[in-house]
């Protein structure tokens, strides 16, 4: 919402009896708090399609301004978290704050340690509060904290504090910590199978090799997120992306690409976490996908998957050290003979054969893929760190140490486990891992899959359940929605059930197919086309750039590895004449795809002006910038006010008393870009953006005026040559 009294949507806080103010106030506060945690719980839920986020969004807030039952309803710990984002709610009158401090009091129980931003929300510590509170309820301020509190509630404050602590990192840490933690998951458990064949000494050396390429591509697509203004506010996510510097043929493509991939991993997913538990329970892997398919149906039934960044911090420092662990666990169990392995897979000597080579690429390519989920961490970073270094920074720092947690893990396994037996595997190493060393490997197993990969699977069927969703008409009934929703996931259920039924499942086969045909398009052509794009028509411009990633000649190189790999599988590496088929088809398409990209204009260079209007606390401040061809522009701002006018020069300006403003016009010199973008928006204390409702006029050199519609927010017009200036008319 855009301030707090939209937020209240016609609760009225200063009408009324002093009891039914505070109640109002305090109803308020809770339904802020509300607003904010829910909000918190979907932060990296990658299962939730764009219009699926603004349509909870808004029936939370039809809900809190109707003065309904909150549709999440907070506890003291939550009010304590979220204290400066509802502070401003607060009244000013210390009576008020007096009478809003006990009537929180009444409701919940809180010891004074446990509240130092409620505390400071309300001004308990100040005075005129204090002696307001002992003149209305004659006991002093004091009686409104209890002294102790049950363990339970105890366990529940440090469980508060940890998770504040983890969101609340600095910039660089929360952008390593969030890549690393969704970098390694499940896919690790494939690579020292997908790297048997060559040995575990080649196969590092390819790991450091194709991580390197993958560390361009993930720089290349934190630039580009961090030139975009959508990535940064509101619910935008990969998809808004692509379409935003590759148009229409890169939205086309992406979507199917997306749905394949989310496809195929579930039932891969499937596939390795059946295998590895009925290896180590001996229960059939049958029993375990139906378990695994069940628990996903009860979670698509409520319809409520916590995503919060703790919580995947958490899972993903878990996962982390339990791979350090097991690789600990291997090494005594390294042999010399195991290390020195090199295979040419047909045994006829060959220094190399191509078909070793079957899995490697797409294994490897899935263990290092991150990009999709970048656009999560970025939108916490970036609110803390505008200019993107630290976004940038933590990535590269994420992505070297996933090289070297990968290597080790190769090292570990492929050294202690024959190549024989681990090519034979059709479910994940932790198999032949927990037969050699026994012990606590099993049991750390068992985690690891349950947290890599089982929650996984709950989240990918969420994907799938929304996707469907969102074609569905809204007026249908909830159990029709619902069932025609889960339809897909159950028909991959019963596939996953024939395939492990008939003997024919294989986790990192699917894995490396997948890797190979979708992988390079999605975490390498695609970044570096929108690199070259980004740094044309970006909206913002990034602190730390590397200058070397836009040369054609680098683009060029990154761009023909991948396309190279695709068209290498097709042609010589792979044997059946299906998979060669995709994979030779693939390649077209990619080449189609880009020539589509490249003549509808993702290349055309554009000048961006940006009106952006930041609330906070019932304030309203207020920014002009423009960004020519990714660079800063200077121009000439006149802002009319009712009775004086205001001239100003730069690249970006703040506006003076915005509220006052009735005109703003702007000149510029002679442009040389080919289209230009106008952005008026409104960023809300939420980070959400919203259109300044403003009218819109061109003005040329000749005189001419083009008067444009401002019913929009972000409004893309191609610019003619004549065009020196633009009026805005603030409604």
């Amino acid at each position: 919402m855009s301030n707090d009294s939209s937020f209240l949507g016609g609760l009225d806080i200063l009408d009324g009896m002093p009891s039914r103010q505070v109640g109002t106030i305090l109803y308020a506060i809770e339904g802020r708090t509300s607003q904010l945690l829910s909000q918190s719980r979907q932060a990296l839920a990658l299962h939730l399609t764009e219009k699926t986020v603004v349509e909870k969004e808004q029936a939370f807030l039809s809900a809190i301004a109707q003065g309904r039952d909150l549709p999440l309803q907070p506890n003291i710990q939550d009010i304590e978290r979220f204290a400066p984002e509802w502070a401003s709610l607060v009244p000013s009158d210390d009576r008020q704050r007096a009478a809003l401090a006990k009537k929180i009091a009444d409701k919940y129980h809180f010891r004074s340690q446990d509240v130092p931003a409620l505390r400071k929300a309300i001004g308990l510590n100040n005075d005129g509060v204090t002696q307001a509170f002992e003149r209305l309820f004659q006991k002093p301020i004091d009686s409104v904290y209890v002294t102790g509190i049950p363990v339970s509630e105890k366990i529940r404050w440090l469980i508060s504090r940890l998770a504040n602590s983890l969101e609340r990192m600095p910039p660089f840490w929360t952008a390593y910590s969030l890549t690393l933690t969704e970098t390694v998951g499940g896919s690790v458990l494939a690579l020292p199978i997908a790297l048997a064949g060559i040995g575990p000494i080649p196969g590092v050396v390819l790991l450091i090799i194709l991580g390197l390429v993958n560390v361009l591509t993930v720089i290349g697509i934190v630039e580009v997120i961090t030139r975009n203004g959508n990535m940064r506010y509101g619910t935008a996510y990969f998809g808004r992306l692509v379409g935003d510097f590759l148009g229409k043929p890169g939205s086309i493509i992406l979507v199917p690409a997306l749905l394949l991939l989310n496809i195929t991993t579930l039932i891969a997913f499937y596939f390795g976490i059946s295998i590895s538990l009925a290896d180590i329970t001996n229960i059939s892997p049958l029993l375990w996908s139906a378990l695994l398919f069940l628990l996903a149906v009860y979670f698509l039934r409520r319809e409520s998957l916590n995503a919060t960044i703790a919580s995947a911090l958490v899972i993903g420092i878990i996962n982390i050290l339990i791979l350090i662990i097991l690789s600990l666990l291997a090494f005594p169990h390294i042999q010399l003979a195991n290390l020195q392995y090199v295979s040419s897979r047909n045994g006829d000597g060959q220094l190399f054969n191509p078909k070793i080579l079957e899995l490697i690429f797409g294994v490897v390519l899935y263990a290092y893929f991150g990009h999709t989920s970048a656009g999560n961490a970025a939108k916490v970073v970036l609110r803390r760190d505008p200019g993107g270094s630290s976004l940038i920074w933590g990535n590269i720092a994420a992505m070297a140490t996933a090289i070297a947690l990968y290597s080790l893990w190769v090292i570990a396994v492929n050294g202690a486990i024959p190549a024989i037996k681990l090519s034979n595997e059709t479910g994940t190493a932790l198999s032949p891992l927990a037969i050699k060393i026994g012990g606590v490997v099993p049991i750390l197993g068992i985690i690891y899959v349950i947290l890599a990969m089982g929650i996984g699977t709950v989240h990918m069927s969420y994907g799938l359940y929304y996707q469907v969703r969102e074609v569905l008409p809204s007026n249908a009934k909830k159990t029709t929605q619902f069932f025609f929703s889960m339809a897909p996931i159950l028909l991959l259920f019963i596939f996953v059930e024939w395939v492990l039924f008939t003997g024919r499942e294989s986790f990192s086969w699917l894995l490396g197919v997948i890797g190979v045909l979708l992988l390079p398009l999605l975490g390498g052509i695609f970044p570096m086309l929108m690199l070259a794009a980004s740094r044309r028509k970006g909206d913002y411009i990034p602190r730390l750039s590397f200058g070397f990633l836009g040369n054609p000649l680098v683009l060029a190189l990154v761009y023909l590895i991948y396309l190279g790999s695709v068209f290498a599988y097709g042609f010589f590496i792979w044997d059946d004449p299906f998979q060669r088929l995709i994979a030779i088809g693939v390649g077209f398409v990619v080449v189609l795809v880009t020539y589509l990209v490249i003549r509808q204009g993702a290349f055309t260079s554009r000048v961006v002006i940006e009106l952006k209007v930041e609330v906070s606390d019932n304030d309203e401040r207020a920014a002009l910038a423009i960004v020519d061809k990714g660079v800063p522009m200077a121009g000439a701002f006149r802002l009319v006010y009712a009775n004086a006018e205001k001239n100003m020069n730069g690249t970006q300006v703040e506006i003076p008393s915005y509220k006052q403003v009735k005109k703003i016009l702007i000149e510029f010199p002679s442009l040389s870009s080919k289209e230009m973008k106008v952005w008026l928006h409104r960023v809300t204390q939420e980070g959400n953006s919203e259109p300044v409702s403003a009218a819109l006029k061109i003005i040329r050199r000749n005189g001419d005026e083009v008067i444009l519609p401002g019913n929009n927010s972000q409004l893309v017009i191609p610019l003619d040559p004549q065009t020196y200036g633009l009026e805005i008319t603030l409604n």
